[in-house]
């Protein structure tokens, strides 16, 4: 949830764009806030994985 701030700067610029008669831009925000969305909604439900220990034959990358 600590990235869902830039969804509110994205609609601020799409608020902005309507008020101006920005269509294009309007259209383009949609997308990327369709995007951002997506992203952050994916994010969240996948846990970064960590290792969590090395065996003794270990190269150095983590398994």
């Amino acid at each position: 949830m600590d990235n869902e701030w830039v969804l509110d700067v994205l609609a601020d610029l799409k608020a902005f764009a309507e008020a101006n008669d920005l269509c294009a831009t309007v259209a383009k925000l949609d997308e990327l806030c369709e995007t951002a969305r997506l992203e952050i909604s994916a994010a969240e439900q996948v846990p970064l994985q960590r290792p969590t220990h090395r065996d003794a034959t270990d190269t150095g990358k983590y398994h």
